[in-house]
């Protein structure tokens, strides 16, 4: 079912590791909730239109219910979705359900920083229908979160996910950061402990990828620091999976772990290749015939917010498109390439290709086949980008 993400570009201060847009310049927020309003009216027919019609999205006129388009997820995610406030917040949903129908059981996703997580802030979610929380934790090591210049320490992180368990939130997840400078083996297992005893229900676990423009950038170009090399980044995440898997999570995303029914249904979205629509600035949008990415500065999305042309560009999708990126999403999941569906998508020769060099890493261990299935081990999601690129059209 169709996904709708809201990106929300603001943020108090800029973490040294992020490359995603945002803008500290907490003035122009008004100015982003009538745009996001705006936008949100302008792409109702967003999952309907064909691949002739992308642009011509700016009618303004009533849907009926019956001609809402049913969205399954709905996902505010940044910068930081925790600055919004309760009046914001009421009249982004209103203009949300007044052109898209939401499903019995939608997932609502929010992503918050842990010193905005209080018990009230959170029942004040819970009373728009949010049922998931994502709180971006990232370490539970003063030293690290300081590094990493977050907002929080590890206290408030503690607090954060108190607070949401005693507001009512059953659905939490929790992001973190491994791989860092100087972290070793024994910081990350101490951040592992800490984290399931805590009663999530899922886990984002990323490697840090220092990224160019950011502040941990200059720093490595300086040389004044240095990432973990390519020994301790397994052995981190090895030590990820043995103790996701212990405490009962299924690792089915190569970043993503949850407890068995607790998959993020928004992520796998991505991975299945449904349709989603994004709004705001820098957001992607897809709907199968076209990808779409919104201009990456809040000012220019508000001036561009009536002229298309302005405000995104777009590609049309073409066969190696989607061959090349079926297989970036699949082999990033526990289910894996379906071989029968990339065949008879993609063509005998295409898929001769492609089998080739999974059956190289079948051999080595990267790669097992089940059920007509090729499906990455944990060696091989070690080395995905490697193995992927190869597969690359």
């Amino acid at each position: 079912m169709a996904g709708i993400y809201i990106h929300v570009p603001f943020c108090k201060k800029r973490c040294h590791y992020c490359d995603f847009y945002s803008s500290v310049n907490l003035k122009l927020a008004d100015g982003f909730k009538n745009s996001l309003i705006s936008e949100i009216a302008q792409n109702k027919n967003f999952f309907r239109n064909s691949l002739q019609e992308p642009l011509n999205i700016l009618t303004q006129s009533s849907i009926s219910d019956q001609d809402k388009s049913t969205i399954g997820t709905l996902y505010f995610g940044g910068g930081t979705p925790s600055l919004l406030n309760q009046n914001t917040l009421k009249e982004i949903f209103a203009e949300l359900k007044n052109n898209f129908h939401f499903s019995e059981d939608i997932e609502i996703t929010f992503e918050v920083n842990p010193d905005d997580v209080t018990v009230k802030y959170c029942k004040m979610l819970l009373e728009f229908g949010a049922n998931r929380l994502s709180i971006g934790v990232q370490s539970f090591d003063n030293e690290q979160l300081k590094f990493m210049n977050r907002r929080h320490d590890a206290a408030m992180a503690n607090e954060s996910i108190s607070n949401a368990i005693k507001a009512g939130f059953s659905n939490i997840s929790i992001d973190l950061i491994y791989g860092l400078p100087g972290m070793s083996i024994e910081n990350w297992r101490e951040t592992l402990t800490k984290t399931f005893s805590f009663p999530i229900k899922h886990l984002s676990a990323y490697h840090l990828t220092i990224e160019e423009g950011t502040v941990f950038y200059k720093l490595e170009k300086s040389g004044r620091i240095s990432t973990a090399n390519e020994e301790e980044s397994l052995n981190q995440f090895e030590l990820l999976h043995e103790i996701a898997t212990l405490n009962g999570f299924v690792h089915y995303e190569i970043s993503n772990f949850a407890k068995p029914g607790n998959y993020s249904n928004h992520n796998s979205n991505y991975w299945n290749g449904s349709k989603y629509l994004g709004l705001g600035p820098s957001a992607h949008s897809y709907n199968r015939k076209i990808r779409r990415w919104n201009i990456s500065s809040v000012e220019k999305y508000i001036r561009c917010i009536n002229n298309p042309e302005k405000l995104f560009d777009l590609e049309e999708l073409r066969m190696k498109d989607k061959l090349n990126e079926y297989t970036l999403t699949s082999l990033r999941t526990n289910w894996g390439m379906d071989l029968h569906y990339f065949h008879d998508t993609f063509g005998d020769e295409n898929y001769k290709y492609i089998f080739k060099i999974l059956k190289k890493y079948s051999e080595s261990g990267h790669v097992f086949f089940e059920n007509e299935k090729a499906i990455m081990t944990l060696k091989g999601w070690f080395i995905s980008d490697r193995i992927i690129s190869e597969m690359i059209l």
